[in-house]
């Protein structure tokens, strides 16, 4: 068939122009508040895949929400080269839906750094914490990284990065001042959102494990790390176990994603997390929502000084994965189901001499109740 020339030319820009489009078009993703909560810099996280910008990307993307830019996060949390996830923050009122467009602009100005996550191991030129530390710009946590295995915070007074300044030789962060301060008595338990598994009805930490670590990501959003225990050995049992915690920007909580196996061919344990039970603390138990914590008057002073300040501790678990509250005589836990070995959860705490305290268990346990319901719902629109 022969077609005139003019039809020919119009078909073959038609043509050009539909290829362009589809070339440019960019991947939007639609985010939804579903509580009646207000939601400040809720961190969305999404799974990269083929056709999202980010690919050899280096740094900070631009995301748009109607005309405001928002920085996007790029994270190779496997280093293989490949993007695995994209992270940005939204504010969201209740039930409210924001589309964000990703788009490969990278940002133009340097991003200040709100998070950050890094190994603290004492040096010649570092005082260091003992082990790993993962924070945001509100909240700080470390890992000893010996048998005793619990996790530790330190809160802070105002929006700041503080773990390289408590790791120097010349600072001690058991005093209070401007990068906040070490707030908790950890001793033997598991210290807020430390992890491990329930053997013998009792609480096992990874006490007794070859032990590694990897920084997967460090700001300027979400700095996380993966916490590898090969060989974990408890009294009858060989296991393997995987945590990756971290923490986001702009939030006063972290969190945890473990991973257990089974070395020894046996049922996989209940996986475990709690807090530290101090004397003459309240509990906070709600297995509906999925929290658990203590509040009263359990934080260091300066020069470790007990009972200077409010301090509440929390966990928030699923409410699905939970197979029992308990305690022991240093920890209110939750137990959770074995499943698959896979178990995330988010632990958090709030301290007396913050900004914006809480003045009651009861105003802690909603604060707590808040971060579990922090979920935002997000849809892929090509």
């Amino acid at each position: 068939m022969n077609l005139p020339r003019y039809r020919i030319l119009t078909w073959i820009a038609a043509s050009a122009l539909a290829i362009t489009a589809a070339a440019a078009a960019e991947p939007v993703v639609v985010v939804t508040n579903p509580t009646g909560d207000q939601w400040r810099e809720a961190p969305v996280v999404v799974k990269w895949r083929e056709g999202m910008p980010g690919k050899g990307a280096k740094g900070l993307l631009v995301g748009l929400y109607n005309t405001a830019e928002v920085p996007v996060q790029v994270d190779d949390l496997d280093a293989d080269g490949t993007p695995d996830e994209l992270v940005f923050l939204l504010d969201l009122g209740p039930g409210q839906t924001k589309r964000v467009t990703l788009t490969e602009r990278p940002v133009a100005q340097p991003a200040l750094f709100r998070a950050h996550a890094g190994m603290y191991i004492k040096t010649p030129e570092m005082r260091g914490m003992e082990g790993p530390g993962w924070e945001s710009d509100l909240i700080a946590f470390r890992l000893y990284w010996d048998p005793r295995s619990p996790i530790d915070v330190f809160c802070k007074g105002q929006p700041i990065l503080s773990l390289e300044q408590f790791a120097k030789a010349t600072h001690d962060y058991h005093r209070n001042s401007k990068w906040g301060q070490d707030v908790l008595k950890v001793g033997t338990a598991l210290g807020i959102g430390g992890f491990g598994v329930i053997e013998n009805g009792k609480v096992a930490k990874a006490s007794y494990a070859r032990r590694s670590h990897q920084v997967v990501a460090t700001g300027p959003l979400r700095a996380a790390m993966d916490l590898v225990y090969d060989d974990w050995e408890t009294s009858g049992r060989k296991l393997a176990l995987t945590a990756r915690v971290g923490a986001f920007a702009g939030q006063h909580w972290g969190y945890a994603d473990l991973a257990l196996k089974a070395l020894d061919g046996k049922p996989l344990p209940e996986l475990v997390t709690g807090v530290v039970k101090h004397p003459d603390t309240e509990l906070i138990s709600d297995r509906t929502a999925g929290v658990l914590g203590r509040w009263g008057r359990q934080a260091l002073g300066d020069g470790e000084k007990p009972g200077d300040a409010d301090l509440g501790l929390g966990v928030a678990v699923p409410p699905a994965r939970i197979a029992a509250f308990g305690e022991d005589a240093v920890n209110s836990y939750a137990a959770i189901t074995p499943g698959d070995g896979t178990a995330s959860y988010r632990y958090m705490a709030d301290w007396g001499r913050e900004a914006d305290p809480v003045k009651s268990a009861t105003q802690f346990g909603d604060r707590l109740r808040a971060v579990a319901r922090l979920h935002p719902v997000v849809e892929i629109v090509f």
